[in-house]
């Protein structure tokens, strides 16, 4: 109950459960053949964490609340995760491991200050910005990555990381922070102007569409209106045709034949009179 430093190095050990130390603060097992961790909430009193040189794929399993330091170099780890469960953690080394991604740091690493992730897979200044989600991180080592190769490395990485002091164990000098925060106002600005004018243009074509909708609208309600004067002028003009054609059958009366004196007798269309003596106009029967 009074072990306070383990010393399990190059042996062949897979697991640490079981162990039941109140008291242990630094356990080594470098050297080992690693694949997990399980067991560690067991050892409360846990500061430091040697595990470097085993087959780790991951950081999954470490939970100690009360580490401080943990060494996990020469592993095969590729993804960071169950981080918040090491909320006392200052001090994390991973460096030749499998890392491309930097997913999986979390706010609840309040005390992280120094990472190194040395010789690993970081390409990508999009994955460095991923630290900033730390908030006591002042330290970072990222040599012998791809990134190291990107124009104004170190310029980069402090425009991501603004509060970063050291990057590869070396100051950043008043006029590398200076220059930082001007780039990273500018291209801020830049932004700004950028999103302004893509709100613009979309406002301007939401505008544009509303007024097509509109001419289409009322284009739509004219020819309505148009169809409806139409149907309308064709029935006043079928109305004015009925009542000429039943005036014109009430008037007429039978061409040629008068019969004024109500005789039965009338004159023909050539108005000639019958004489009393059965001659016509000058003719004799």
């Amino acid at each position: 109950p009074f072990l306070q430093v383990a010393l399990l190095a190059h042996n062949k050990l897979t697991s640490v459960a079981g162990m039941a130390h109140p008291r242990l603060a630094t356990l080594d097992v470098s050297h080992n053949a690693f694949e997990a961790f399980d067991g560690l909430d067991n050892l409360t009193s846990l500061e430091r964490l040697l595990a470097t040189n085993n087959e780790l794929t991951s950081t999954a399993g470490i939970h100690a609340s009360s580490l401080k330091e943990l060494l996990l170099a020469d592993n095969a780890i590729s993804a960071v995760e169950d981080m918040e469960h090491l909320p006392a953690l200052s001090l994390l080394d991973m460096q030749r491991n499998e890392l491309s991604s930097l997913d999986g740091f979390v706010p609840q690493l309040a005390a992280l200050s120094v990472v190194d992730l040395s010789e690993n897979h970081i390409e990508d200044i999009a994955e460095v910005a991923k630290l900033a989600i730390l908030p006591s991180l002042s330290s970072l080592f990222l040599y012998d990555n791809p990134i190291v190769e990107l124009d104004d490395y170190r310029l980069e990485v402090r425009i991501v990381l603004p509060k970063l002091k050291v990057l590869d164990g070396e100051d950043y000098t008043t006029d590398e922070i200076e220059e930082a925060q001007l780039v990273a106002a500018e291209r801020a600005e830049f932004e700004r102007r950028k999103k302004e004018e893509e709100e613009a243009m979309l406002a301007a074509e939401q505008q544009r569409l509303a007024d097509e909708e509109k001419a289409a609208q009322e284009e739509l309600a004219r020819e309505k209106e148009r169809r409806e004067a139409e149907a309308a002028a064709g029935e006043d003009g079928e109305d004015g045709d009925d009542g000429s054609a039943s005036n014109a059958g009430s008037g007429e009366d039978d061409e040629g034949y008068d019969d004024d004196d109500g005789d039965g007798e009338g004159s023909g269309d050539n108005g000639s009179e019958y004489d009393e003596d059965g001659t016509y106009d000058g003719y004799d029967y």
